[in-house]
């Protein structure tokens, strides 16, 4: 009884963090229309929404090194293994590649609704503060609660060796189901949450694949602002 009620607990925990991911990346989103339903200076609904996710970064991050000191070592980010982050990086931009290419031939649309539904927000963003801070968003904060939440807390709950193949296709289809809107779109994100995981597993150190997510993340988002800038958005 006492296991099936851990089960469950872990399970809700996880789903739990999930949604605070969801939430604490469309901050940018919330903040635009939060401004627009309430009223008041826009800049401040946007440090507001800013304070939240820092907070909440640091509480799970802090969290997650008391409960996994081994994991996320406190030194451990002068010891980054650079060749490991930049071929992982190489291998998710040719994978995002050729997973947008399927995505064009078995859904006929130009990219993932993921990209989509970024690249029409920031199109209509009114002003370039709001554009600034949802790309510092998809590059830096998301990409770390991402990997405290998908490759930390979830292997922590859910298994007891965090290592091995059933724990990196489990924690990679989680990982890929909240970026899609269409199943097949799981063909783009299952194997970036793959790359991910085997960063991670590589050296047993989360601050590789975080950097890694960043790293990965900034590059599109540099594109992103490229074609902002450029107007054709």
């Amino acid at each position: 009884m006492k296991n099936l009620l851990y089960r469950i607990l872990s399970i809700v925990k996880v789903v739990a963090l999930i949604v605070l991911v969801l939430v604490l990346n469309v901050m940018p989103v919330l903040a635009s229309a939060m401004q627009r339903r309430v009223g008041g200076p826009i800049f401040v609904w946007y440090a507001l929404a800013l304070v939240v996710q820092l907070v909440s970064l640091v509480l799970l991050y802090r969290l997650y090194r008391k409960q996994e000191p081994s994991l996320l070592p406190t030194y451990s980010w002068k010891g980054l293994d650079w060749r490991l982050i930049g071929l992982a990086v190489i291998l998710m931009r040719v994978w995002a590649v050729i997973g947008t290419q399927l995505v064009r031939f078995l859904l006929h649309q130009a990219s993932t609704a993921n990209d989509q539904a970024i690249m029409g927000f920031l199109s209509q963003a009114n002003n370039q503060v709001l554009v600034f801070y949802t790309l510092f968003t998809i590059s830096i904060l998301g990409p770390i609660i991402e990997e405290l939440v998908f490759r930390g807390f979830l292997l922590h709950y859910w298994f007891k060796k965090p290592f091995g193949w059933i724990p990196m296709c489990v924690s990679s289809l989680i990982f890929a189901i909240p970026h899609v809107t269409h199943l097949l779109e799981i063909i783009v994100y299952f194997p970036l949450g793959i790359i991910l995981y085997r960063v991670f597993e590589r050296r047993r150190n989360l601050h590789n694949s975080i950097m890694t997510h960043v790293m990965n993340n900034s590059f599109v988002s540099v594109l992103f602002l490229l074609l902002y800038l450029a107007g054709q958005l």
